[in-house]
């Protein structure tokens, strides 16, 4: 339904810029596609930033782009001749004030709705505003000579001076303190904006496009997010990691088994890209989130397998059969588990689309298959080449029973 509207909008309105999205997740993003160019001169980022447009508009994704700092505008200038308006008992304040109150309006009172008072502007109506030559053709009110009150007589404003149409500079936009000519594209719905910032950018590449000495270029939109979000987890994935790390050697009493969980961790983040590779998704923040969660999830796994092992004898001895005995007696655990998380994910990954949850469902609804597999065989045979020995085995529990 948005692609249909949008075509529809586009078709019947075609001098509106109109963009048709949905509802989104996350920090609001001002445009999907934004691209930042730094310098001094006015007219060299306005000549940049429309090769950037022309470029994002050769892409079949982007929609529409607008500049912060467009080459100008058409602007209608009056030149004057001061010596007809002279004559015609005009100054020039006086013509500067009657195309002021005919073109852009007078304020002629106010209507109070509800709690706002609006104020009405009284101006001329579309029709002789409309162009170059009823613009010329306005009238303009002479004082009237001899007795007070008599009517005024009128002449048109092409009497006094000549219209012309002459480029006006754009604004001059800045960013953070510097002049910035900021290009924003918006990209059709199901197109990822990550993807088409880096097409775009290729695309300049390819076509060598050089900045001149003293221009700098910077990216914004969905990248800058996607970058200052993945910027806050790893800020305190080092924290994390630590107090993972130190729970687990803390709760088995062994670096071996911490570094064996470890292992499990690291493989979690392989099934965790091998799904999305398979499912055909770009690896964004949305995937590193739902890679942490795989990662929780199979070491639960792994850790009940391991600590059922080490809790019986036989097998924390190197039983390979009671080893087997202990990782089948948890599989209704660990396989409840798996399908538990698969199913809750699996309609999230099916039925929705948009950016968010596909990218998220596939790792945990891909990845906990994989998990199971690693607490199930890995674990087991792991543990037999990282088990303690009989003697490092004799002399923990010497250095335990001293400590006591």
């Amino acid at each position: 339904l948005l692609a249909e509207v949008q075509q529809t909008l586009d078709d019947r309105v075609p001098e509106l810029q109109a963009i048709c999205k949905k509802f989104d997740q996350g920090p609001p993003v001002q445009a999907d596609l934004q691209v930042r160019l730094y310098g001094p001169d006015v007219e060299t980022l306005q000549r940049l930033g429309e090769q950037v447009r022309l470029k994002m508009s050769e892409h079949p994704d982007v929609l529409l782009s607008q500049a912060s700092m467009p080459p100008g505008e058409a602007k209608l200038k009056l030149r004057a001749d001061e010596e007809a308006t002279r004559l015609a008992g005009l100054s020039l304040t006086d013509l500067a004030r009657t195309l002021q109150s005919q073109l852009d309006g007078a304020t002629g009172g106010t209507v109070i709705e509800q709690l706002e008072e609006l104020p009405v502007r009284v101006q001329l109506a579309d029709g002789p505003r409309g162009s170059q030559r009823t613009v010329a053709s306005l009238p303009v009110a002479m004082p009237a000579a001899g007795e007070t009150g008599a009517e005024p007589s009128w002449l048109p404003l092409d009497a006094v001076g000549e219209l012309e149409l002459v480029p006006e500079a754009g604004r001059i936009a800045h960013y953070r303190g510097r002049r910035c000519n900021t290009i924003d594209g918006y990209v059709r719905t199901g197109a990822l904006a990550l993807d088409v910032t880096a097409d775009v950018m290729t695309a300049l590449e390819g076509e060598d496009f050089v900045l001149p000495p003293g221009y700098s270029i910077g990216l914004g939109g969905a990248v800058e997010q996607d970058g200052e979000a993945t910027g806050n987890l790893m800020t305190y994935l080092p924290v994390i990691l630590t107090v993972t790390v130190a729970t687990v050697i803390l709760s088995f009493r062994s670096v071996r088994m911490a570094l064996l969980l470890g292992v499990v961790a690291v493989m979690a983040v392989g099934l965790a890209l091998l799904s999305t590779f398979a499912y055909g998704l770009p690896v964004s923040f949305n995937t590193i989130l739902g890679t942490l969660g795989l990662i929780g999830v199979a070491l639960n796994d792994s850790i009940v397998v391991l600590a059922a092992i080490r809790a019986n004898p036989a097998a924390a001895g190197g039983d390979h059969q009671a080893m087997i005995d202990e990782a089948m007696g948890c599989g209704r655990h660990v396989v409840s588990t798996t399908l538990t998380t698969i199913g809750g994910f699996l309609p999230l990954l099916l039925f929705s689309t948009g950016d968010f949850w596909p990218s998220l469902s596939i790792v945990l609804a891909g990845g906990v298959g994989g998990a199971t597999l690693l607490a199930m065989l890995y674990v087991p045979a792991a543990y037999v080449v990282l088990r303690p020995r009989a003697g490092d085995a004799n002399q923990s529990a010497a250095s335990e029973g001293t400590t006591a």
